[in-house]
């Protein structure tokens, strides 16, 4: 099968802009997480700085946590666009395809057996399309089948042979 290229990547936004926030929310508290966990490592040793022509003695942890606070704020946003941009191509490999299986399945429900939930090989859920399209063609096999039964009722009953509707008849329960 040819592989289709899907130009929109963001298929379904609710649940793609709920999983990558959840990812990112993640990396920033990890991040904070981090930050903390270095500021309290430092404990409570002193330095000397110089500021303005000054010499100060401050605790390390005053003079560490703003560059600290700074670095973890410029990897959070580093790493969330950079989380955002990866989930982003990764996440329409799951939502395209129950996109796709979503308007098969509409197609299906009103008759409409031409739906066969083809999806691209790299995507996710594959066998899940296959055992849809294996149910398509059974349902469209028993509609079919349903469909003759019933035509050949209607004609034995126009022709008052009732004998043969009776037969008929059952064999119509079995196809349904």
């Amino acid at each position: 099968m040819e592989q289709q290229l899907r130009r929109n990547y963001l298929v379904d936004l609710k649940f793609q802009g709920k999983f990558i926030l959840r990812f990112c929310i993640f990396v920033v508290l990890a991040t904070i997480a981090v930050t903390f966990i270095a500021a309290n490592m430092i404990g409570d040793s002193t330095t000397v700085t110089i500021e303005n022509v000054h010499i100060l003695v401050k605790h390390t942890v005053d003079f560490m946590f703003p560059l600290l606070l700074q670095t973890a704020l410029i990897v959070s946003v580093a790493s969330s666009i950079v989380v955002a941009a990866v989930l982003l191509f990764e996440t329409h490999k799951i939502a395209g395809p129950i996109y796709r299986i979503k308007k098969d399945l509409e197609r299906l429900k009103i008759g409409d057996y031409s739906a066969k939930f083809n999806i691209r090989t790299s995507d996710e859920l594959q066998d899940v399309a296959q055992e849809l399209k294996a149910l398509s063609d059974r349902l469209e096999k028993r509609h079919g089948s349903a469909k003759a039964k019933a035509l050949e009722l209607k004609n034995a009953l126009a022709g008052k042979n009732f004998a043969d509707a009776t037969g008929l008849l059952k064999d119509l329960e079995a196809v349904i």
